[in-house]
């Protein structure tokens, strides 16, 4: 009307950060998605298995145990993916990143072969055996980490309660309990701060002047291609598991170093 001036309000959502510590009750195991069985294996999970644990603990808490949804694609169609990937596919991202610090020395056992033999017919003599699978696992031996998630802040409370939930990572063997979940802030006006130690992941380029020992690729965890298959995006990760000195002038724009304890950092993606 005239005379009357409107009035728009935008809420803009800002990413917060909260960690969740863990007990491990066994090894685990990581696979790429959707390989065969003898494919590698990662010594730590990769972001994308970080937010399939937090996801499916929220969905199940609401009585979702969806684990295939259809995800329309521009260029493919409707494809059958994790539903994982309407969280991170949106304009609006409810997970943005995750990292893990392992809390001891990481130790990963070298592959051992399972073979599995299976008779065609049962009725014939139990020497007439073929084998038909042969794969190559290799097990992480962890007994505690911390995961750190960033994630949209209208989701933070329904997110932090729903991480009390999250009982494996990798595959199903990987059972984890929860010890505790607790907020986590990040390093906005580091005044007098030059110097900070990371541990955790992070992509390699986004932070300069550093020196980690451990490099591994992992499925960009922002790709929709990750949870529906198809040409998936690789980032090379650094792995920091001991303090990394870092200078924090050279983080890159989009992230920013998040305290831990011990006077350590991690860093995660924050835009």
């Amino acid at each position: 009307m005239d005379g009357v001036k409107q009035i728009v309000i935008v809420v803009i959502n800002m990413p917060k950060a909260f960690a969740v510590d863990l007990t491990f009750h066994g090894p685990i195991t990581i696979k790429p998605p959707l390989l065969s069985t003898a494919s590698t294996t990662y010594i730590v999970p990769p972001p994308s298995t970080l937010f399939g644990a937090l996801y499916y603990a929220y969905a199940s808490y609401f009585g979702n145990y969806q684990e295939v949804v259809e995800f329309e694609d521009r260029r493919e169609g409707r494809k059958k993916c994790s539903p994982v990937v309407n969280w991170v596919a949106a304009e609006e991202p409810i997970l943005i990143d995750a990292t893990m610090i392992i809390n001891e020395p990481l130790h990963q056992q070298p592959p051992v072969t399972h073979t599995i033999e299976r008779a065609f017919n049962w009725t014939r003599s139990s020497e007439e055996k073929q084998v038909f699978t042969v794969g190559y696992i290799g097990l992480s031996f962890i007994k505690n980490a911390t995961i750190v998630y960033v994630v949209r802040d209208d989701y933070l409370r329904d997110l932090k309660r729903a991480a009390w939930g999250i009982v494996r990572i990798g595959r199903k063997e990987g059972l984890v309990s929860v010890d505790r979940v607790y907020d986590v802030e990040p390093l906005n006006s580091p005044i007098g701060v030059q110097f900070i130690n990371v541990l955790g992941y992070f992509p390699y380029d986004a932070a300069e002047g550093y020196n980690v020992n451990l490099y591994q690729n992992f499925p960009d965890p922002r790709d929709k291609y990750t949870y529906c298959g198809g040409d998936v995006k690789l980032i090379t990760y650094a792995i920091a598991t001991s303090p990394t000195r870092i200078n924090i002038k050279g983080i890159k724009v989009d992230f920013k170093p998040v305290k831990i304890k011990d006077e350590s950092y991690v860093i995660v993606r924050w835009q």
